[in-house]
């Protein structure tokens, strides 16, 4: 995974579904991309943006995060923003461990993936 274009540009994984770091959530490029929606993991206290509806999911940045609550709600969260044609975009501090593991939970549930099938393919996007 190149850490570097991860915490510097928003990614696109699918047409409705994006990953990031922190650093590219703007106004100005969440408008470029169309997203309205997001899946927040920073577990920092960020200030509302207007227009972005958001998910926060307070996890660690650590390999004992309890992530797996969260997976249902997010894949939810995602879903229910699709079918109303929104865009999501999932960021975390850098992009480049809670918000692709929430990613790859996403397509592996909506879309039948393996684990196997979902790492290789956030892994060649980002």
């Amino acid at each position: 995974m190149n850490h570097t274009k991860t915490l510097l540009s928003i990614t696109e994984v699918r047409p409705h579904l994006f990953l990031a770091g922190y650093g590219c959530i703007t106004p100005s490029l969440l408008k470029q991309y169309n997203i309205t929606h997001a899946v927040e993991c920073t577990n920092m206290k960020t200030k509302p943006i207007p227009g972005l509806e958001r998910l926060e999911v307070p996890v660690e940045d650590n390999t004992l995060a309890k992530i797996g609550q969260y997976f249902e709600p997010v894949v939810k969260f995602i879903e229910d923003a699709k079918q109303k044609g929104h865009n999501t975009v999932i960021y975390c501090a850098a992009g480049v461990s809670r918000s692709p593991t929430l990613t790859i939970v996403y397509l592996m549930v909506t879309e039948n993936l393996s684990l196997e099938e979902a790492y290789l393919h956030v892994n060649k996007v980002t």
